[in-house]
Formats: C-alpha cells, structure tokens, sequence
C-alpha cells in the first residue's frame, strides 16, 4: 500500500519516528538524498526549532520525479523554510547536492 507507479510513499509515523531518532539540532545539516515531498526534513526543521527556537540548520534533499520535486518545494515554501536545497534529479546516477569540488555537500 501508498506505492503508486513504482513511487513509495513514508507514512507520517516513520519521518515523526526518524526525526525523533536523529534528534537534529540547532547548526545541523540534514539530508533526505530520496526526499519526496519533503516530509522528513520538515519534521527534522520543526524538531530543531521546537527544541532551540532557531533556524539555525539547513535542509538538503534530491528528488527524482518532477512533480513529487515540485510538491518538495511548494511544502518548504508553505511551512516557511527558507534555508533548504531540493534539486530534482537521480541522486545515485546524477548526485547534485555536491560543493564545487564534487565532494558531498555534508
């Protein structure tokens, strides 16, 4: 179930599981390199800003699907964070979130 045209959707308890786990913090760098429509970020943003008051952390995410990238963009922009890279594209044959060098980006 919530698989559609090869297309796997995280149930909101395992991102709200994730992010508990990872328990990001003020100055991280979070990255979902298969991001769908963001929602592991937005947990992890909220987490950091739950637990610090600060928006202080980045998010980063590829996502190979256009309209599931898009989707990605539109929810950063609707729950305000501005401090995030989502590039679309394969992230295991075109890695994008790379520094100039061609090293990850984290």
């Amino acid at each position: 179930s919530g698989a559609t045209a090869g297309e796997y959707y995280t149930p909101p308890e395992v991102s709200t599981l994730l992010a508990t786990v990872l328990e990001p913090v003020e100055g991280d760098q979070i990255c979902d390199p298969c991001t769908g429509s963001g929602s592991l970020l937005l947990k992890c943003g909220a987490m950091v800003r739950k637990n610090s008051g600060s928006k202080k952390y980045a998010l980063f995410g590829q996502e190979a699907i256009g309209s599931t990238w898009a989707l990605a963009k539109m929810n950063m922009f609707l729950h305000g964070e501005d401090n995030h890279r989502i590039e679309w594209g394969d992230t295991i044959r075109n890695p994008l979130l790379l520094d100039k060098d061609g090293n990850g980006l984290l």
